[in-house]
């Protein structure tokens, strides 16, 4: 009996706690380790923005993902959603890198991973003109993106030679961009491009990263 018992938790474990690996079917994760296609965010996104909790939607940077930052130790979404009372939903691109010094593998998926963040940009957006037409105040949501995830930002601005949104409404109570991996050279322009349509954008630097020095 005590190996039938020892054997189902064994189970349930391996379950819960089965590695995640990159599913181009699934744009967004919630920290419970739940993936969502395109057809699922538009519920998704109605359900959390009519609730009174912060939302972050986190673009997570290079590495073995979406199990990094869903991690129950240090990931980052996870920690993020703990630490400060938010509902983060993160959106997941193939980012995946051959070794720490590898950039070439996550650059080369940057065409798909910036027209699947569009996918999710334009299903927020029509999200967003749906509670307005009900007269629902949505929550205060934050676009974070951080590290080799802002390349991803920065490329869908590139595609589209703007930040698109319905009818240039602002999507965000404010933009993140953290520790950004993008070259300096021209990074206002593209900032530029969301701060046309976004009010309130904040830009970190850490200047002793030893891995974007």
């Amino acid at each position: 009996m005590r190996r039938i018992i020892a054997f189902a938790v064994f189970l349930l474990a391996s379950t819960t706690f089965a590695q995640l690996t990159y599913d181009p079917a699934k744009l967004v994760y919630t920290t419970d380790r739940k993936a969502h296609t395109i057809d699922e965010l538009g519920k998704l996104f109605n359900t959390v923005l009519r609730q009174p909790r912060p939302v972050v939607l986190f673009v997570h940077g290079r590495g073995d993902e979406p199990q990094k930052s869903l991690a129950k130790k240090d990931g980052a979404a996870l920690g993020l959603e703990e630490d400060y009372g938010l509902k983060v939903l993160m959106y997941d691109w193939e980012s995946k890198a051959a070794s720490t010094k590898d950039r070439a593998r996550p650059l080369s998926h940057m065409t798909e991973a910036q027209e699947r963040f569009g996918m999710v940009i334009d299903k927020l957006g029509q999200t967003l003109l749906n509670l307005e037409r009900e007269g629902v105040t949505p929550t205060k949501i934050t676009l974070l993106a951080h590290s080799m995830g802002t390349i991803v930002v920065e490329r869908y601005v590139e595609a589209n030679n703007a930040w698109r949104t319905p009818g240039g409404r602002p999507l965000f109570t404010t933009v993140v961009i953290c520790s950004s991996d993008t070259a300096r050279v021209g990074h206002a322009a593209w900032v530029d491009k969301i701060a046309d349509v976004e009010r309130r954008i904040f830009i970190s630097v850490n200047s002793r990263d030893v891995v974007l020095g």
